[in-house]
């Protein structure tokens, strides 16, 4: 078997001050957390190149994203949502 690379895009780094507010608000909630470098050509990976970016990821079940067997538990995505919402409002009043 022969596998050929189709697509190689390097991960982005995000704005250093939105990554600040997301692990500021995860803190504040009392949420682990942690910073990762994703390589996946997620739609926020293009818009970093135009405006200030970040992503907020959630724990998948056996570490399985991108695939239909994924699944995340509701607390963790009531968790990822509730710190999404909270660093939207601060940048509302910014």
């Amino acid at each position: 078997m022969v596998v050929t690379e189709t697509l190689s895009a390097p991960p982005v780094e995000f704005d250093p001050a939105i990554r600040t507010w997301l692990t500021q608000a995860a803190t504040r909630q009392g949420l682990a957390h942690m910073d990762i470098v994703s390589g996946a050509t997620h739609d926020a990976k293009y818009m970093a190149t135009l405006y200030p970016s970040g992503m907020v990821f959630v724990p998948c079940r056996g570490g399985i994203s991108h695939h239909e067997a994924e699944y995340a538990a509701p607390a963790d995505l009531v968790a990822g949502t509730r710190i999404l919402a909270e660093v939207m409002l601060t940048l509302a009043h910014s």
